[in-house]
Protein backbone atom coordinates (compact mmCIF):
# COMPACT_ATOMS: atom_id res chain seq x y z
CA UNK A 1 0.00 0.00 0.00
CA UNK A 2 1.87 3.26 -1.12
CA UNK A 3 -0.02 5.66 1.13
CA UNK A 4 0.91 3.24 4.21
CA UNK A 5 4.40 3.27 2.78
CA UNK A 6 4.70 7.01 2.37
CA UNK A 7 3.14 7.36 6.05
CA UNK A 8 5.83 5.50 7.65
CA UNK A 9 8.23 6.79 6.09
CA UNK A 10 6.88 10.16 7.33
CA UNK A 11 7.01 8.95 11.14
CA UNK A 12 10.72 7.40 11.03
CA UNK A 13 11.71 10.92 9.83
CA UNK A 14 9.69 12.80 12.75
CA UNK A 15 10.81 10.04 15.29
CA UNK A 16 14.50 11.11 13.76
CA UNK A 17 14.20 15.06 13.38
CA UNK A 18 12.79 14.79 17.21
CA UNK A 19 15.51 12.70 18.10
CA UNK A 20 18.16 15.07 16.84
CA UNK A 21 16.33 18.05 18.39
CA UNK A 22 16.37 16.53 22.10
CA UNK A 23 19.75 14.96 21.95
CA UNK A 24 21.17 18.42 20.09
CA UNK A 25 19.85 20.83 22.16
CA UNK A 26 20.00 18.66 25.39
CA UNK A 27 16.37 19.59 25.92
CA UNK A 28 16.02 16.36 28.53
CA UNK A 29 18.64 17.68 31.12
CA UNK A 30 17.56 20.92 30.40
CA UNK A 31 14.00 20.19 31.34
CA UNK A 32 15.08 18.48 34.18
CA UNK A 33 17.65 21.59 35.64
CA UNK A 34 14.66 24.01 34.67
CA UNK A 35 12.32 21.97 36.96
CA UNK A 36 15.12 21.78 39.98
CA UNK A 37 15.46 25.55 39.47
CA UNK A 38 12.03 26.30 39.73
CA UNK A 39 11.35 23.71 43.04
CA UNK A 40 14.39 25.75 44.34
CA UNK A 41 12.86 28.52 44.02
CA UNK A 42 9.32 28.03 45.24
CA UNK A 43 10.53 28.70 48.76
CA UNK A 44 10.78 32.25 47.78
CA UNK A 45 8.23 32.87 45.55
CA UNK A 46 5.45 33.02 48.13
CA UNK A 47 4.42 36.83 47.28
CA UNK A 48 4.22 36.09 43.58
CA UNK A 49 2.46 33.00 44.15
CA UNK A 50 -0.03 34.60 46.68
CA UNK A 51 -0.76 37.49 43.83
CA UNK A 52 -0.81 35.09 40.78
CA UNK A 53 -2.65 31.81 41.74
CA UNK A 54 -5.58 33.09 44.20
CA UNK A 55 -7.16 34.50 40.73
CA UNK A 56 -6.37 31.45 38.11
CA UNK A 57 -8.05 28.92 41.22
CA UNK A 58 -11.34 31.40 41.48
CA UNK A 59 -11.80 31.60 37.25
CA UNK A 60 -10.52 28.15 37.14
CA UNK A 61 -13.08 26.99 40.41
CA UNK A 62 -16.04 28.63 38.11
CA UNK A 63 -15.26 26.76 35.19
CA UNK A 64 -14.68 23.53 37.08
CA UNK A 65 -18.40 23.98 38.36
CA UNK A 66 -20.09 25.07 35.21
CA UNK A 67 -22.27 22.17 33.44
CA UNK A 68 -21.20 23.54 29.94
CA UNK A 69 -17.42 22.76 30.47
CA UNK A 70 -18.49 19.22 31.84
CA UNK A 71 -20.47 18.92 28.28
CA UNK A 72 -18.00 20.22 25.93
CA UNK A 73 -14.94 18.26 28.15
CA UNK A 74 -17.47 14.75 27.52
CA UNK A 75 -17.14 14.99 24.13
CA UNK A 76 -13.36 15.46 23.89
CA UNK A 77 -12.70 11.94 24.28
CA UNK A 78 -9.94 10.53 23.07
CA UNK A 79 -7.91 12.17 20.23
CA UNK A 80 -9.93 15.14 20.41
CA UNK A 81 -8.74 15.45 24.27
CA UNK A 82 -5.21 14.92 23.21
CA UNK A 83 -5.37 17.22 20.26
CA UNK A 84 -7.01 20.24 22.41
CA UNK A 85 -4.22 19.59 25.30
CA UNK A 86 -1.15 19.49 22.96
CA UNK A 87 -2.56 22.61 21.60
CA UNK A 88 -2.85 24.30 24.41
CA UNK A 89 1.10 23.29 25.13
CA UNK A 90 2.15 24.75 21.95
CA UNK A 91 0.21 27.79 22.76
CA UNK A 92 2.28 28.01 25.66
CA UNK A 93 5.13 27.73 23.85
CA UNK A 94 4.49 29.38 21.15
CA UNK A 95 3.90 32.67 23.90
CA UNK A 96 6.65 32.45 25.37
CA UNK A 97 9.22 31.84 22.86
CA UNK A 98 7.87 35.03 21.55
CA UNK A 99 8.26 37.05 24.69
CA UNK A 100 11.71 36.00 25.38
CA UNK A 101 12.64 36.64 21.54
CA UNK A 102 13.75 40.33 22.62
CA UNK A 103 16.03 38.97 25.53
CA UNK A 104 17.53 36.51 23.76
CA UNK A 105 19.11 39.14 21.42
CA UNK A 106 20.12 41.55 24.34
CA UNK A 107 21.32 39.31 26.57
CA UNK A 108 24.55 38.96 24.25
CA UNK A 109 25.40 42.42 24.65
CA UNK A 110 27.94 43.87 27.07
CA UNK A 111 28.40 47.90 28.01
CA UNK A 112 31.50 47.76 29.13
CA UNK A 113 34.59 45.94 30.37
CA UNK A 114 33.63 46.64 33.91
CA UNK A 115 29.83 44.77 33.44
CA UNK A 116 31.80 41.83 32.15
CA UNK A 117 33.85 42.04 35.11
CA UNK A 118 31.36 42.06 37.48
CA UNK A 119 29.21 39.28 35.47
CA UNK A 120 32.82 37.10 35.60
CA UNK A 121 33.90 37.90 38.87
CA UNK A 122 33.08 34.22 40.49
CA UNK A 123 34.82 32.50 37.35
CA UNK A 124 38.13 31.93 36.84
CA UNK A 125 38.49 34.37 34.19
CA UNK A 126 38.03 36.84 37.05
CA UNK A 127 41.62 38.09 37.29
CA UNK A 128 42.05 37.80 33.22
CA UNK A 129 38.97 40.39 32.36
CA UNK A 130 40.13 43.67 31.06
CA UNK A 131 38.96 46.91 33.08
CA UNK A 132 37.16 49.84 32.24
CA UNK A 133 34.41 51.71 29.45
CA UNK A 134 35.73 50.27 26.76
CA UNK A 135 32.90 47.79 25.27
CA UNK A 136 33.41 44.76 24.50
CA UNK A 137 33.73 43.23 20.88
CA UNK A 138 33.55 39.14 21.28
CA UNK A 139 32.64 37.35 17.75
CA UNK A 140 28.81 37.31 17.70
CA UNK A 141 27.10 33.96 18.92
CA UNK A 142 26.48 31.44 16.49
CA UNK A 143 22.61 30.81 14.78
CA UNK A 144 22.69 27.43 16.92
CA UNK A 145 24.15 28.41 20.05
CA UNK A 146 21.41 31.98 20.22
CA UNK A 147 18.82 29.62 19.34
CA UNK A 148 20.10 27.27 22.29
CA UNK A 149 19.93 30.02 24.91
CA UNK A 150 16.73 30.75 23.77
CA UNK A 151 15.16 27.31 24.02
CA UNK A 152 17.22 27.36 27.22
CA UNK A 153 15.18 30.65 28.56
CA UNK A 154 11.63 29.11 27.00
CA UNK A 155 12.04 25.59 28.61
CA UNK A 156 12.94 27.88 32.54
CA UNK A 157 9.71 29.25 31.70
CA UNK A 158 7.52 26.65 30.45
CA UNK A 159 8.84 24.42 33.67
CA UNK A 160 6.96 26.18 35.94
CA UNK A 161 3.82 26.74 33.52
CA UNK A 162 4.29 22.21 33.55
CA UNK A 163 4.39 22.21 37.21
CA UNK A 164 1.24 24.78 37.97
CA UNK A 165 -0.53 22.67 35.22
CA UNK A 166 -0.34 19.57 36.69
CA UNK A 167 -1.10 21.13 40.58
CA UNK A 168 -4.28 22.41 39.17
CA UNK A 169 -5.26 19.30 37.41
CA UNK A 170 -4.50 17.04 40.93
CA UNK A 171 -6.42 19.86 42.89
CA UNK A 172 -9.44 19.44 40.69
CA UNK A 173 -9.49 15.62 40.04
CA UNK A 174 -9.04 15.47 43.85
CA UNK A 175 -12.06 18.17 44.21
CA UNK A 176 -13.65 16.72 42.07
CA UNK A 177 -13.49 13.03 44.03
CA UNK A 178 -14.87 14.51 47.00
CA UNK A 179 -17.94 16.79 45.67
CA UNK A 180 -18.95 15.47 42.07
CA UNK A 181 -20.89 12.71 42.38
CA UNK A 182 -22.10 10.09 38.86
CA UNK A 183 -25.83 11.73 39.31
CA UNK A 184 -24.65 15.08 38.77
CA UNK A 185 -22.14 14.44 36.41
CA UNK A 186 -25.38 12.66 34.11
CA UNK A 187 -27.43 15.44 34.98
CA UNK A 188 -24.45 18.46 33.79
CA UNK A 189 -23.64 15.93 30.69
CA UNK A 190 -27.45 15.51 29.56
CA UNK A 191 -27.23 11.81 29.54
CA UNK A 192 -28.84 8.75 31.15
CA UNK A 193 -25.71 6.87 32.17
CA UNK A 194 -22.03 6.89 32.07
CA UNK A 195 -20.45 4.88 28.64
CA UNK A 196 -18.54 1.41 29.39
CA UNK A 197 -15.63 2.30 31.48
CA UNK A 198 -16.10 5.89 32.47
CA UNK A 199 -15.98 5.11 35.81
CA UNK A 200 -12.76 3.87 36.81
CA UNK A 201 -12.56 3.72 40.12
CA UNK A 202 -15.43 3.36 42.87
CA UNK A 203 -14.75 3.53 46.60
CA UNK A 204 -16.46 4.57 50.07
CA UNK A 205 -15.01 7.43 52.18
CA UNK A 206 -16.58 8.69 55.84
CA UNK A 207 -19.90 6.73 55.15
CA UNK A 208 -20.28 7.76 50.89
CA UNK A 209 -19.50 6.45 48.14
CA UNK A 210 -16.45 8.29 45.46
CA UNK A 211 -16.59 7.76 41.88
CA UNK A 212 -13.48 8.30 39.79
CA UNK A 213 -14.57 8.98 35.95
CA UNK A 214 -13.11 9.75 33.32
CA UNK A 215 -15.04 13.36 32.94
CA UNK A 216 -13.16 14.35 36.12
CA UNK A 217 -10.54 13.93 34.47
CA UNK A 218 -11.31 15.20 31.31
CA UNK A 219 -12.70 18.37 32.97
CA UNK A 220 -9.30 18.68 35.19
CA UNK A 221 -7.24 17.97 32.02
CA UNK A 222 -9.18 20.79 30.28
CA UNK A 223 -8.71 23.64 33.47
CA UNK A 224 -5.27 22.37 33.89
CA UNK A 225 -4.15 22.99 31.09
CA UNK A 226 -6.23 26.59 30.53
CA UNK A 227 -4.56 27.65 33.89
CA UNK A 228 -1.29 26.51 32.27
CA UNK A 229 -2.06 29.28 29.62
CA UNK A 230 -3.28 31.73 32.12
CA UNK A 231 0.11 31.31 34.28
CA UNK A 232 2.25 31.28 30.85
CA UNK A 233 0.49 35.06 29.67
CA UNK A 234 1.20 36.44 33.50
CA UNK A 235 5.26 34.94 33.92
CA UNK A 236 5.72 36.60 30.32
CA UNK A 237 3.80 39.68 30.84
CA UNK A 238 4.35 40.67 34.92
CA UNK A 239 8.24 42.07 35.15
CA UNK A 240 7.80 40.67 38.55
CA UNK A 241 6.72 37.05 37.55
CA UNK A 242 9.58 37.51 35.01
CA UNK A 243 12.02 38.52 36.80
CA UNK A 244 11.17 36.13 39.51
CA UNK A 245 11.07 32.94 37.48
CA UNK A 246 13.59 33.57 35.00
CA UNK A 247 16.18 36.00 36.74
CA UNK A 248 18.63 33.70 37.94
CA UNK A 249 18.72 31.87 34.40
CA UNK A 250 18.98 35.21 32.44
CA UNK A 251 21.90 36.19 34.86
CA UNK A 252 23.54 32.96 34.22
CA UNK A 253 23.30 33.05 31.14
CA UNK A 254 24.30 36.62 30.81
CA UNK A 255 27.70 35.12 32.70
CA UNK A 256 28.61 32.44 30.35
CA UNK A 257 28.29 35.59 27.41
CA UNK A 258 30.69 37.43 30.33
CA UNK A 259 33.68 35.12 30.97
CA UNK A 260 32.96 33.75 26.78
CA UNK A 261 33.31 37.67 25.77
CA UNK A 262 36.85 37.38 28.65
CA UNK A 263 38.48 33.91 27.06
CA UNK A 264 38.19 35.44 23.32
CA UNK A 265 39.68 38.82 24.43
CA UNK A 266 42.60 36.37 26.65
CA UNK A 267 42.73 34.06 23.40
CA UNK A 268 43.13 36.80 21.14
CA UNK A 269 45.95 38.35 23.13
CA UNK A 270 47.92 35.71 23.00
CA UNK A 271 47.52 34.81 19.28
CA UNK A 272 49.01 38.57 19.15
CA UNK A 273 51.82 37.63 20.79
Amino acid sequence: NPVWFIGLVLLQLLILGTVYLVTSYGLVPMTVWSIAHFVRRVATLGSLLVRVLPLMLVFSLFLFLNAEVWQVANDLVGAYFAISIVAFGVLCAAFVAWSTAVEAVEFERLATWDEAATLAVDSPLATACPRGSARPQPPPLSRAARANVQLLLVVSRLAPVLLVGVAVFLLYAGFGLLTIREETILQWITDDALASGDVLWRGRFIGGVLDLTAQHLYVSGLIAAISGLQFAVSIATEPAARESFAGDVLHEVREAVAVRAVYLSDASEDAET
